[in-house]
């Protein structure tokens, strides 16, 4: 049996009448097969660019917030607004000293029950966390600090509204001593039971709660309050790629690289009330409805001071 040589192929003869590739028709089949591999690698480029277009990590940024129920409504609307856009995760950038404990306690559960990724992130630098935005921190699937941030100072605060006499003043600061060693030891407990599920470390506690002390992202890191440090958003976004964290009973993997950041911002209406619910403008608000008070007081049938003060 003879062999036919083809360049550098030597091609061998086939049984009579079996058939066999001549010179240009193995030529003609090389050249469909190089068209064939080139566009399939061309159509496997363009599908994958297309699904890392299709990567979104959604951004709600908090800065100098105070923690009140208007928050709650802010932090609830991100998630749903995230699982609607399909998104990898939502980073929450957070700035607070803190704010009312009820509220807290809902954005906890909100975010225990979030239904995507959720990422607390303290940023930018010279950002605070303090004492209801460290529970805010850790009650996030991922924990992460910028540098030159702090958390902690996390130890309740009583406030007396009404003024007591001078009779009744030790036994209500016997009460209020019973009742602010009360949230303490609850607010312990919270903080005891969101390390547990999300599995970080709980010896920071006493220090940041029982002793109100403030950590700096690097102290933070050491004793286990969070989990890693980022210098901005993009190192953020960065880092998150390829991590996995628990979502409810499912094992969820972040594929964040090369992932579009989409900025969410509240509503008018929510913008509106934020402010309107900030200490300071409460209080100047206060002082407003009193001096109404006092005018119609002092000047009867004005009706508009009365009508403001209300």
């Amino acid at each position: 049996m003879n062999d036919q040589r083809i360049g550098n192929l030597t091609l061998p003869w086939r049984r009579r009448g079996a058939k066999h590739f001549t010179a240009p028709q193995y030529h003609h089949v090389h050249t469909l097969l190089k068209i064939f591999i080139i566009t399939s690698l061309l159509v496997h480029s363009i599908a994958t660019t297309d699904a890392f277009a299709k990567r979104q990590v959604n951004v709600l940024i908090l800065r100098d917030v105070v923690i009140t129920p208007i928050i709650v409504e802010v932090i609830e609307d991100a998630i749903d607004k995230s699982a609607a856009d399909d998104a990898e995760c939502l980073i929450i950038q957070l700035s607070t000293n803190g704010g009312m404990v009820d509220a807290t306690q809902q954005i906890i559960e909100v975010l225990l029950n979030a239904e995507i990724p959720v990422v607390v992130y303290v940023a930018p630098r010279g950002a605070r966390a303090f004492s209801a935005g460290t529970f805010i921190l850790i009650a996030g699937h991922i924990a992460v600090m910028a540098p030159g941030t702090t958390t902690g100072a996390a130890h309740p605060v009583a406030l007396p509204i009404v003024p007591q006499s001078e009779g009744e003043s030790e036994r209500q600061r016997e009460a209020e001593a019973i009742m602010l060693d009360k949230l303490t030891k609850a607010l312990v407990g919270t903080a005891k039971a969101v390390a547990e599920e999300r599995k970080r470390k709980f010896e920071w506690a006493e220090r940041v709660i029982l002793k109100s002390e403030a950590l700096t992202a690097g102290e933070a890191v050491k004793c286990g309050l969070i989990d890693f440090i980022a210098e901005d958003l993009h190192d953020l976004v960065s880092k998150l790629d390829d991590r996995t964290v628990k979502v409810g009973k499912d094992t969820v993997t972040l594929r964040t690289k090369n992932a579009r950041i989409n900025y969410l911002e509240m509503t008018p209406k929510q913008k509106f009330l934020e402010k309107l619910s900030h200490p300071n403008m409460a209080f100047i608000l206060l002082l407003v409805a009193m001096f109404g008070f006092l005018m119609e007081i002092y000047h009867p049938g004005a009706i508009i001071p009365a009508v403001v003060g209300s």
